[in-house]
C-alpha cells in the first residue's frame, strides 16, 4: 500500500522527500531512469531532478522517452533535458549520439555554444561518418563563431560542397565559410552566382582562394568593374594571372570610377612590356580628371598594340 500510495503522489513526495536534502543525489542509474521514466512524475519536477543530479558522462547511460509538454504542444525527450540543463559531458561522442537522434535542434545549438571551449579537443571528425553533422554545422549560422571553428578544425580532411546556398546563412558566417581551410566550395557558375546574388562584396574573397577556376570560366561569369578592380589590387593572386584576367575581360565591362581607373593604370604601368587589353577598356582609362603624365606614359606604353587611328 505505501508503494502504491508513493507511485500515485510521486511528485509530492519527490518535492517533500527527494528534495528536502540538498546533497541527496542518487548515484544508480537503474534508479535514476525508474525516476526520470515514471509518468506519474511531470516535466517541470523531473527537469529539477536533472538539475539536482550530477553530470553524466554517456548520454546513452539514459533510457531516453519521450513524454508530452503540458505547458504547451511540444513533447520533451530524457535526452533533450539534460542536454538543456547541461547535464551532460560537452564532448562530440555525446553530441553526435543526440545528433543522430534529434538532429541540430534548438537545445542542441545551445549546449554546442556555452560549451565551445570544451570542444578544443584532439578529437578528430571522421567526414565518413559525421558527414550529417558537419553540413548541418556549416548550414547552422546560429552556432556561435567560437564553437563553428572549433568543430570545423576538428574536421578529419577538407569538406567540399558542390552546391552551396549562401542565403541559408548570414554574411558573417558565409565569409568565415570561405576563409576556412577545411571547407571548399567548390568554384562552379551556380555557386558564384548564388554568393553574387547575395553578399556579392564576398564575391573577392571566393576568387582569391580559386584564381585560376575563375580564369578558365569567366566568360560565362556576370562580373563587373569592381571585382576586376578588387582583383588587380589583390595581394592573394599573382600578376601574371591578374594580367591575363585583364586581357581576358569582355568589352562592355565599364570602369566609372576613378580610383578603379587608377588602379588598373599604375598596375600596367608596373610591367615591363604593354598589356593586350581590349581597345574599348583602354579608351577608358584615358580621363581628363587623372594625372596627364600617367596617362601619356600609359599611352606610350601600350603604343605597340595601337594603331595610328586610335592613337
Amino acid at each position: 500500500e505505501i508503494h502504491q500510495y508513493i507511485n500515485s503522489n510521486m511528485n509530492i513526495y519527490i518535492n517533500d522527500v527527494f528534495f528536502k536534502y540538498e546533497n541527496n543525489t542518487m548515484e544508480d542509474m537503474k534508479s535514476i531512469n525508474e525516476l526520470l521514466n515514471n509518468e506519474m512524475i511531470d516535466i517541470e519536477t523531473k527537469r529539477k531532478i536533472i538539475e539536482k543530479e550530477q553530470i553524466l558522462n554517456d548520454i546513452e547511460l539514459i533510457d531516453d522517452k519521450s513524454f508530452s509538454d503540458e505547458d504547451s504542444d511540444n513533447e520533451e525527450t530524457l535526452w533533450s533535458l539534460f542536454i538543456e540543463e547541461n547535464k551532460i559531458t560537452p564532448n562530440y561522442y555525446n553530441i553526435i549520439k543526440y545528433y543522430n537522434k534529434y538532429k541540430l535542434d534548438d537545445k542542441l545549438v545551445s549546449f554546442i555554444n556555452i560549451n565551445s571551449e570544451f570542444l578544443e579537443t584532439d578529437i578528430i571528425l571522421d567526414i565518413n561518418t559525421c558527414d550529417d553533422f558537419i553540413v548541418s554545422v556549416v548550414e547552422n549560422d546560429k552556432i556561435n563563431d567560437k564553437s563553428f571553428e572549433c568543430i570545423v578544425n576538428a574536421i578529419s580532411s577538407n569538406y567540399q560542397f558542390d552546391e552551396f546556398d549562401f542565403s541559408i546563412v548570414n554574411k558573417e558566417r558565409s565569409s568565415k565559410i570561405l576563409l576556412s581551410s577545411k571547407i571548399d566550395i567548390k568554384f562552379n557558375e551556380n555557386n558564384y552566382n548564388n554568393l553574387k546574388n547575395n553578399y556579392s562584396d564576398l564575391l573577392i574573397k571566393f576568387v582569391e582562394s580559386n584564381i585560376k577556376e575563375f580564369y578558365k570560366i569567366m566568360d560565362n561569369l556576370d562580373y563587373d568593374d569592381a571585382l576586376i578592380s578588387n582583383i588587380i589590387s589583390s595581394d592573394q593572386i599573382e600578376r601574371g594571372i591578374k594580367t591575363d584576367i585583364l586581357c581576358k575581360c569582355k568589352d562592355e565591362i565599364q570602369f566609372n570610377n576613378i580610383s578603379q581607373k587608377q588602379n588598373i593604370i599604375d598596375f600596367i604601368l608596373r610591367g615591363r612590356k604593354y598589356i593586350n587589353i581590349s581597345y574599348n577598356i583602354l579608351k577608358q582609362l584615358f580621363d581628363n580628371t587623372l594625372d596627364i603624365t600617367k596617362l601619356i606614359n600609359l599611352l606610350i606604353f601600350q603604343s605597340p598594340i595601337l594603331n595610328n587611328e586610335q592613337i
